[in-house]
């Protein structure tokens, strides 16, 4: 019996340690594969211990670089900042991206708690692309606060609409907040705006 248990346990132990070094690459490939869908690179570097914890959506490291996405603002994601929460350690640099209507050229999160994650985005939209898009995809304040925005540019419909914001979002409650917002978004809700454009370009993890 003893034989038998040593005979099985070997095979096993050569499959875990195959499945410790084989998830990580297998789950940063659908990863990427999902971020880039529409366009773009993108590097993903994923671990946990033990693996099989990717296959649920969580793990020790997530290590994100990409550029040239390109990707739809759909309402009701699932809140990306919930899912980073599964992570210990993240760092995410995205540029040249697009978000629907958005150019965005800067797009940086770092976890820097348990909850906590500092984030900065910059990059710009065309009053007409802001209007056409808030009056049929976003509902709500933040809709409300699109369409003005681009009402009050009307006299220049190809103007460029810029946002620089820097903030940190908690997510210890049922629902992300933002904090300490430091730039501006043109007069939009910064921290709302960013949540918006990080459902979109997070979609994919």
């Amino acid at each position: 019996m003893r034989r038998f248990v040593i005979r099985l346990g070997i095979p096993l132990l050569i499959l875990l340690v195959a499945l410790q070094f084989a998830l990580p690459r297998f789950a940063e490939h659908q990863v990427e594969k999902r971020l880039t869908e529409h366009g773009g690179e993108a590097e993903v570097k994923l671990s946990a211990f033990p693996a099989p914890r990717l296959l649920f959506g969580s793990g020790d490291k997530l290590d994100l670089a990409a550029s040239g996405l390109s990707v739809d603002l759909e309402q009701n994601q699932q809140d990306a900042f919930k899912q980073l929460d599964d992570f210990s350690d993240v760092s995410i640099a995205v540029q040249g991206s697009r978000a629907g209507p958005f150019a965005i050229r800067n797009f940086n999160v770092e976890k820097t708690g348990a909850h906590a994650y500092d984030v900065a985005v910059t990059g710009d939209g065309t009053a007409g692309d802001v209007a056409r898009y808030a009056g049929s995809r976003v509902g709500g304040g933040l809709g409300q606060a699109l369409a003005g925005l681009a009402a009050s540019a009307l006299g220049g419909f190809d103007q460029r609409i810029p946002f620089d914001a820097r903030m940190q979002i908690s997510t210890a409650g049922d629902t992300p907040v933002a904090s300490n917002v430091e730039g501006s978004v043109a007069g939009l809700p910064a921290g709302a705006l960013t949540q918006v454009v990080a459902n979109a370009l997070l979609n994919g993890l």
